[in-house]
């Protein structure tokens, strides 16, 4: 919790758990966002709610952060979305607030009793344009689009910056864990993004820009796990750049990690396993990513001669990494299109299905085994 002029707790008052609020139909976010307002006009400070299922119309009312206002949610507090049909929502909301955060508790989607079909931009969180802000120990769920989503409010010259998140759990979303859109400069830290599903990509997190000119870069993203996701633990897409992923575990994904368009990035000591098609996919226009010091076995569960790592792009280093196989097709593919990598020190054992290293691509220097 940073920069704050004025420190005061503020509570919701506990006459909500046995009024209107907390019983199942109401919309308690006008009275929520009128405490933030009124800590936000003293200087900043905390809203605390206590215990209890707070109903959020999450598409006509979400909770609204203000600057130097940070929301903590109580051992048992819950923001629950009421049921809707919009193809898009947000339970709480940050547009252009800086200094704030969200800690702890619950936030829930209406995945389960959604009445639309179309649509997939229904949030947990939504942050547009904001500045140094928290989201710490917070389980995001059952959202109609994704648990977390960071960009820009339209504006490529606004990027999200600042934006540190850490013990989260996002699980069963219907389209990421996590997208970044527009997002310069923070980390995602021991926290689990697992079992995303139901409209694509479904990935744990997708850094993905809408736009050439927005941007998503310099993100530490470690010691997290990635579990069971339809589609990647983690996209690397276009206009991303400069991230570093390290110290994770990757298990259960349809892939590792999807790198396309993507450069400069570092992806070290990750423990990648178990995964269906692919361990680390290194795609066209991506260059000077480094995949370096990771574990790779069995990430080809789905039986689609997939690989540990697979290159096809230019100018990228994979470097001491430990390949054992158990039905991996090969470890380390090089494509033929592929010009001017590096396979430096990599390890090899096991069964392969094929191969444990090909290289088909030109100018590539290969000194594995050391």
């Amino acid at each position: 919790m940073k920069n704050i002029s004025h420190t005061k707790l503020v509570l919701i008052a506990y006459l909500f758990m046995s009024s209107t609020a907390c019983s199942g139909g109401t919309n308690d976010a006008p009275a929520i966002n009128a405490k933030i307002s009124a800590t936000a006009g003293e200087g900043g400070g905390f809203v605390v709610l206590p215990p209890g299922i707070y109903m959020i119309d999450a598409v006509n009312t979400p909770i609204r952060m203000q600057s130097n206002v940070f929301l903590v949610l109580s051992p048992g507090a819950v923001l629950q979305a009421i049921t809707n049909s919009a193809a898009n929502y947000a339970v709480v909301q940050a547009i252009g607030v800086s200094n704030s955060g969200i800690y702890g508790g619950a936030i829930v989607g209406d995945r389960a009793t959604h009445t639309g079909t179309t649509g997939e931009w229904g949030f947990g969180i939504d942050l547009e344009s904001v500045t140094n802000f928290t989201i710490s120990g917070v389980n995001i769920s059952n959202c109609w689009g994704d648990g977390i989503y960071v960009s820009d409010n339209n504006n490529p010259q606004t990027p999200s910056r600042g934006v540190w998140i850490s013990g989260i759990v996002s699980d069963n979303n219907r389209r990421q864990g996590l997208s970044g859109i527009a997002w310069v400069g923070g980390s995602i830290s021991g926290s689990t993004f697992s079992n995303t599903n139901g409209t694509a990509p479904s990935a744990g997190i997708d850094l993905e820009p809408n736009l050439s000119t927005e941007q998503v870069s310099g993100i530490s993203i470690s010691e997290n796990e990635f579990l069971n996701n339809a589609g990647s633990g983690i996209n690397l897409l276009a206009y991303t750049a400069g991230n570093m992923i390290f110290n994770n575990t990757f298990s259960g994904n349809r892939r590792g990690l999807w790198v396309e368009g993507s450069s400069n990035n570092t992806i070290m000591n990750n423990t990648i396993v178990d995964n269906q098609a692919g361990g680390v996919n290194v795609l066209p226009s991506s260059s000077y990513n480094t995949v370096n010091f990771n574990v790779f076995s069995n990430n080809n569960t789905a039986s689609l001669q997939s690989d540990g790592v697979y290159i096809n792009s230019n100018k990228n280093i994979v470097l001491k990494n430990s390949f054992n196989s158990q039905n991996d097709y090969m470890g380390l593919n090089i494509a033929p299109n592929a010009i001017s990598n590096y396979s430096l020190g990599n390890a090899f054992s096991g069964s392969f299905t094929s191969l444990p290293f090909v290289n088909a691509g030109s100018g590539t220097v290969v000194v594995n085994g050391f």
